[in-house]
Formats: structure tokens, C-alpha cells, sequence
């Protein structure tokens, strides 16, 4: 992203309270970490908090913000992303799917057929 210091930040609240606007804005250093627009309707998982709850969806009228690579993004190809984020949570609540994708450097990334067999079954 070209100049995030334009931009102000959001960040993913833990056990699962969403999406929050704050007004800072990206400590830009020439050694950084890289800085992504997040869009609306984009589920964020906090990969460092995602088992404390670290997840939520950004809400349509939260334009024009910008997140660290320390936060996934997962967009919904095919379904319903709420459906995504109700089946996480829950899980996350259970914490049942918190073993499988946890590891202690990081989250490991999801891939679409991983999802469809979850759901679909062959």
C-alpha cells in the first residue's frame, strides 16, 4: 500500500466483540511491516489472538481503514461470510477448531477445498 500514513487503523477486539476504528494512524518505518485497506464485508482474524477471540467482520460503514499484516483477511468466494464468522466463533467458543488451525508461530492459512469439505462432504 502506498502511504498508509494517510489512513487510519483498525484493529480486531478480542473474545469476539468485532471491528474497531480507532483514530491513530501507522508508525511508518522504512523496515515495516506492510499495511493493507481492509474493505467492508471482509472477515479479520487476529492470527496472534485468534484463540482469545481475535475475529470479526469490518461493517459497511468502515471505509477507507488500513490493518498490519498481523491480520488476516478471508473473503467469502462462495456462502455467506457471516456464515464463516458464526461457524469460527462458535468454534473458537468450543475450542474445538482452535487446535487445528493454531500454532504457535502462526495461523495456518485457509484454503477454499479445505473449507468446502468441512460443510460438503464428499
Amino acid at each position: 500500500m502506498d502511504k498508509p500514513e494517510k489512513y487510519y487503523l483498525l484493529t480486531v477486539k478480542l473474545h469476539l466483540k468485532g471491528i474497531e476504528a480507532t483514530d491513530k494512524k501507522p508508525n511508518v518505518t522504512s523496515k515495516g511491516r506492510p499495511y493493507y485497506l481492509r474493505e467492508p464485508g471482509e472477515l479479520l482474524i487476529g492470527r496472534q489472538n485468534f484463540h482469545n477471540g481475535g475475529i470479526g467482520i469490518v461493517p459497511s460503514w468502515m471505509k477507507g481503514f488500513v490493518a498490519s499484516n498481523a491480520i488476516s483477511s478471508v473473503t467469502a468466494i462462495k456462502g455467506n461470510i457471516k456464515f464463516y464468522y458464526y461457524y469460527l466463533s462458535n468454534r473458537i467458543k468450543s475450542n474445538i477448531l482452535c487446535k487445528f488451525l493454531w500454532s504457535w508461530q502462526r495461523l495456518f492459512e485457509l484454503q477454499i477445498k479445505d473449507i468446502r469439505t468441512w460443510f460438503w462432504p464428499a
